[in-house]
């Protein structure tokens, strides 16, 4: 059940009416219903048992802490084996980019959708309750329904446990909550089937054939992919939260227009928000608090100076949150692309930074123009590209044979005549972009694209939602026999 196909609409109309009917005890047990349905439609029956295993590991680990440290005790055995357990089903299940090629004739294991998410959501619980910023739940119904709300289970987000907690209340949905969730729907299934979709038909169209399609095009592949995720995976996320947002259900954001960043450090605040905040909550801030990186912090100041006494211990934390980050997506190239490359080029960011703020003084660069901001977003869009290779290729060696080609568009290498009435509907893909970018301009200044158009008269309110709505209706078809991929994050 695809979240851009008829059936999850008819799915999500059927569970909110029921929803609504129910009495307000009775609510999040129809969450729950919808949510096993919605899984179980999805995904192998035998797999469910994934989610509740993951889900007793928590529920035993956070009760048994906290009984343990009633006792005096620290509680922390029962913690780091339910951490390990939830680890082990994620690399045995997920990890197979890992220790599939040291086992080639080892047996396919499929996994249970959304479990690189759910994961995630069930450690970050663990050690929440550990660190007692929430008390641990004592209904087990309700926290499997934290773990597979069916909204997050494609492609996140990865979600607190007090990011939840309107799950369990009950509230019946206003007009206000139908209205905007259908909006951000409507506006989800713009970007997927009508920017991402028509721009995907090129990438793929260049990566099926990279040696005959030259360095120039190549390199049009290599710029237009980040548009493509990034459409694709904001789109797939405007439908979750919007279909949450039916039930009066508020979910985190995961996307905040990163290609207005001017550093790589800024794009990581504002792409993949949730994944970003969780590898610094549960990574990053608990090593640089750990005893022996305070130590060692205390050491390298003392042997070479504040600076170098601050930045060495930060960049340890950092490398072992982009470590994570990078593993998780499931295989070597992502861990390249998604996790070394990242940290490799904050670390030179951060080395050159007295450089490039001494050139911009000799320069006289006017550091807040707006031309200035237009160029670091412009580089910062452009590290963004190449870090993508990785994760765009089949492999390591098709993303170092796209750097290879690359640099033969750079030097004027010869590309084939591939003529542009391959991208179907050009036009409507160039005014679809411009609508995107004038969405993101809105959001920047106003916080809201959606709130600042609900305050418009009201033609032109109902002008620009007939109008997406009639886009995807008429324009999100791409030929005969196509059908729209599955998001890409689906995939982790």
């Amino acid at each position: 059940m695809p979240l851009t196909s008829f059936s999850f609409l008819i799915f999500l109309a059927l569970l909110l009416a029921a929803y609504c009917l129910a009495g307000k005890r009775f609510r999040w047990p129809v969450l729950l219903a919808g949510s096993l349905f919605f899984f179980l439609y999805n995904t192998s029956p035998f797999l469910l048992a994934l989610p509740l295993a993951s889900t007793v590991a928590a529920y035993v680990a956070a009760l048994a802490d906290a009984r343990q440290r009633a006792q005096g005790k620290s509680g922390r055995l029962p913690v780091v084996l339910a951490i390990i357990c939830n680890v082990l089903l994620w690399f045995v299940f997920k990890g197979g980019g890992y220790w599939k090629p040291l086992l080639p004739d080892a047996p396919f294991l499929p996994a249970a959708i959304g479990m690189s998410y759910y994961i995630m959501q069930v450690i970050a619980y663990i050690l929440d309750c550990h660190w007692e910023s929430i008390t641990p739940e004592r209904n087990f119904l309700k926290l499997f329904l934290f773990v597979i709300f069916f909204p997050q289970m494609t492609s996140g987000p990865i979600s607190r446990r007090e990011d939840l907690s309107t799950l369990y209340e009950g509230v019946r949905p206003r007009y206000e909550n139908v209205t905007l969730g259908a909006q951000r729907i409507v506006w989800g299934f713009f970007k997927k089937l009508v920017i991402s979709a028509r721009i995907g038909a090129v990438v793929d169209m260049v990566y099926a054939d990279l040696g005959g399609m030259g360095g120039r095009w190549t390199a049009v592949a290599v710029l237009l992919y980040p548009m493509q995720l990034y459409t694709d995976f904001s789109g797939c996320l405007d439908i979750v939260l919007g279909a949450a947002e039916l039930f009066g259900i508020t979910l985190k954001e995961n996307f905040n227009s990163p290609f207005f960043s001017r550093t790589v450090q800024e794009f990581w605040k504002r792409w993949h928000i949730t994944l970003g905040s969780w590898a610094q909550d549960y990574v990053l801030f608990p090593l640089l608090k750990s005893p022996a990186i305070i130590s060692l912090g205390a050491r390298t100041k003392k042997h070479f100076g504040k600076r170098l006494g601050k930045l060495i211990p930060t960049e340890i934390g950092m490398f072992a949150s982009w470590m994570v980050m990078g593993i998780w997506h499931g295989s070597y190239k992502y861990w390249i692309g998604s996790g070394i490359w990242y940290w490799v080029v904050m670390l030179l960011s951060e080395l050159a930074k007295p450089l490039f703020k001494k050139l911009n003084a000799l320069l006289h660069i006017p550091e807040k123009s707006l031309a200035f901001h237009i160029f670091q977003s412009l580089r910062t869009y452009l590290i963004f590209c190449l870090s993508l290779v990785f994760f765009r290729s089949e492999d390591i060696p098709q993303a170092l044979s796209v750097y290879g080609m690359l640099f033969g568009a750079m030097t004027g290498a010869a590309a084939p005549a591939v003529s542009l009435a391959l991208i179907h509907g050009k036009k409507l893909l160039a005014v679809s972009l411009i609508v995107l970018l004038a969405a993101s301009l809105i959001r920047e200044k106003y916080g809201s694209a959606r709130v600042w158009l609900a305050k418009r008269p009201l033609p032109l309110r109902w002008a620009v939602w007939l109008a997406l709505l009639f886009a995807v209706l008429f324009e999100g078809q791409y030929g005969p026999g196509f059908e729209a991929a599955d998001f890409i994050y689906q995939g982790f």
